[in-house]
């Protein structure tokens, strides 16, 4: 509740008017209030719409407006994801989420348009078939929102595209929402190749250790030579070579 400037202060009936007072709100304004004002002991008691006793309340009623307005953009996102994800369960796609940094750095201007900047982030599982998602924390929220980042994004071939009204001063942290993904792995991501990063599947004479470390035993090279010990067992030695070249060619000078 607003103060007034002509209000009683005190709990009961106006003395003036023997009734109580109409009651005015505050205006509501949904900006984030970086700071609260601390009452002052010479502060005196002023009411109104720009009365010190409201300032307080009034940033107090900013951020809560404010974050309800986040709040409810973040519940929409979440119902769209929630939407997009429901429909790939029923395709041959699956979902996957990747961990993102939007840097301060590497933004490309643009003309024209309401946004003025982009910046690749690299990623080979990134392919241009997939639907990209941008999720911010409530503390990561606000930065993306002045700088106009959040649907304004594109997956192009092993990179994703986010664009900007304004270069961040401060590095974002985000979660990717990949929708469209390959789901012929177990992951969810997309098989590797000669030319993209994925998920690849360990074949015979390969060993994984259960902290996930891979070794091949059969390219063990014990001596050092340079030739794995597979090969080394397998292959002839000298004394070998000269015997059977001496079975064919009789008795020739020993190499």
């Amino acid at each position: 509740m607003a103060v007034n400037v002509e209000d009683y202060v005190g709990i009961g009936i106006d003395p003036k008017t023997g009734r109580r007072h109409a009651i005015n709100y505050l205006p509501k304004d949904a900006d984030w209030e970086t700071d609260i004002y601390q009452f002052e002991q010479k502060d005196k008691l002023i009411g109104g719409v720009d009365g010190i006793d409201n300032v307080q309340a009034q940033q107090l009623s900013n951020r809560t407006e404010y974050l309800k307005a986040r709040s409810e953009v973040q519940a929409q996102r979440i119902e769209e994801v929630a939407e997009i994800a429901k429909e790939a369960s029923h395709s041959s796609a699956s979902v996957a989420t990747i961990p993102i940094t939007i840097p301060t750095t590497g933004w490309e201007a643009l003309t024209g348009g309401e946004f003025c900047c982009y910046v690749d982030i690299r990623n080979e599982a990134i392919t241009e078939q997939m639907t990209p998602q941008l999720i911010f924390s409530v503390e990561n929220m606000k930065a993306a929102q002045d700088c106009g980042i959040g649907d304004a994004c594109q997956t192009l071939d092993g990179k994703l595209r986010i664009y900007a009204m304004v270069e961040p001063a401060d590095e974002i942290q985000a979660t990717l929402c990949l929708f469209g993904v390959a789901s012929d792995s177990p992951a969810g991501l997309p098989i590797a190749s000669t030319t993209r990063a994925g998920i690849v599947k360990i074949g015979e004479g390969i060993d994984v250790t259960n902290d996930g470390t891979i070794s091949a035993p059969g390219l063990a090279d014990a001596d050092e030579n340079g030739i794995p010990d597979l090969i080394d067992d397998a292959s002839a030695t000298d004394e070998e070579v000269d015997e059977m070249l001496n079975e064919v060619y009789g008795d020739q000078p020993t190499t």
